[in-house]
């Protein structure tokens, strides 16, 4: 009889360790993670971890300092009125990268608005950094209503006040000569790797607070073929001169590692199309507190092709073909973005297609050269700058008749979007 005791004790021990171990799977399955009910302020399921643990299934959102489960659970409890909006109710000092409203939510909780699940944003909403709720306009006092931006009419397209993107810093033509001053262009960023102890060999664009985005090759390793492994790649941000750390900004100015690198599905390391690829940083950048640091704007109109424009182009690339070693400052240099015609034509052994744009002087002389792969081509329309190309590829540098491709933004709006899901644009 004790025998048998003693073997349905061990077997109910099995069994207990065998059921935890696929509750706690079946919690990594959905993204979460197994921790203390306290340390968790977004969605919660109970009985899928061991006690006193519960699976918090949006895990990036912990807060940086445990709270007490009756602050979180007992004060912040689901309330109809929020969550029919689309929101969720948080503590008050608790992060909301969206929009928070007061009075919708019991106790020292305020109701962190979100994009509804019923509510289908446009790219138009979502790429101004916006995001969609049910319910009466007023919710969106502070910020700013963009009207048909949400697929339901009684769904309303919110753009918080936050970060501002596009705005650069200084003037462009000072006694008739082009100049870069110091963070003139925010959100240019160099990509090093620094193992090679060389300077930025490609550049980048932020788009977010979380992403860079960049030509696809530049995310390649040039030796293997393969896509450069996240924890060999940085990415220098608020940088002027990139051979000196005397004018860098104190708490701007950084080498920032990377968490992950996503390149474009259709993408071949042996050919040109579909050449954009995007970087998350491993830490979230302060686009609000600096100058020498915002996002640059994305266009919202796919079919823009902003033909007959005139862009800027900036980098650390080399001046001309054969140089040695880049420059230290970055430079910047004005291009007409040629028309249609360019399309369907072939440009060394490469066709342009629908999704590129060209950019160049038919005399020659202006272009991006080597190094300045995979920085911007901005427009500047209404005071801001747009990201309407990444440069890509070229025959050369400055060879008359010969212009620079760039891999044009608008074509992949949505691609850029579905990517980007994590974070929110700047208005």
């Amino acid at each position: 009889m004790l025998l048998l005791l003693l073997l349905l004790h061990l077997w109910l021990l099995v069994t207990s360790a065998t059921l935890a171990a696929y509750q706690e799977s079946l919690c990594l399955a959905l993204g979460g993670d197994c921790v203390r009910e306290g340390d968790c302020w977004s969605h919660t399921i109970h009985n899928l971890c061991v006690h006193p643990h519960v699976c918090c299934y949006t895990a990036d959102r912990r807060l940086p300092e445990p709270v007490t489960i009756e602050r979180v659970v007992g004060g912040c409890q689901r309330r109809g009125k929020c969550v029919r909006s689309g929101g969720q109710c948080v503590p008050v000092d608790s992060p909301c990268s969206t929009w928070k409203v007061n009075n919708m939510c019991k106790g020292s909780c305020s109701c962190c608005l979100g994009e509804h699940r019923s509510c289908a944003a446009t790219v138009t909403c979502q790429l101004q950094g916006g995001f969609c709720y049910k319910g009466k306009k007023k919710l969106c006092v502070h910020g700013t209503i963009l009207p048909d931006a949400c697929g339901k009419r009684e769904c309303t397209c919110c753009l918080p006040r936050k970060c501002s993107c596009g705005m650069a810093n200084g003037e462009r033509i000072v006694g008739g000569t082009e100049l870069v001053s110091p963070h003139k262009y925010p959100w240019l960023v160099g990509l090093k790797l620094p193992k090679k102890k060389d300077g930025y060999y490609c550049g980048g664009t932020i788009i977010t607070a979380r992403y860079v985005i960049t030509a696809a090759h530049c995310l390649y390793d040039q030796d293997t073929g393969r896509v450069i492994k996240s924890k060999f790649l940085k990415v220098g941000v608020g940088d002027h001169n990139q051979w000196t750390t005397q004018d860098d900004v104190q708490g701007v100015t950084a080498l920032v590692d990377v968490q992950n690198i996503i390149v474009h599905e259709k993408y071949s390391f042996f050919e040109t199309f579909h050449d954009i690829g995007l970087v998350r940083l491993a830490q979230e950048l302060d686009l609000v507190s600096h100058l020498q640091l915002r996002a640059a704007c994305l266009p919202t109109n796919p079919s823009d092709m902003f033909e007959g424009t005139t862009g800027m182009v900036y980098g650390w690339g080399i001046i001309q073909t054969g140089d040695l070693k880049q420059p230290g400052i970055a430079r910047e240099v004005a291009l007409p973005i040629l028309d249609k015609d360019c399309q369907g034509k072939t440009l060394g052994f490469m066709k342009i297609t629908s999704s590129m744009l060209c950019a160049g002087d038919e005399k020659g002389g202006k272009d991006t050269c080597l190094g300045d792969s995979g920085g911007p081509l901005t427009v500047l329309k209404d005071q801001r700058h747009i990201l309407v190309g990444i440069t890509s590829f070229g025959i050369g540098c400055g060879i008359p008749g010969s212009p620079g491709v760039y891999t044009r933004v608008s074509a992949y709006l949505d691609w850029i979007t579905a990517n980007v899901k994590d974070d929110s644009f700047c208005n």
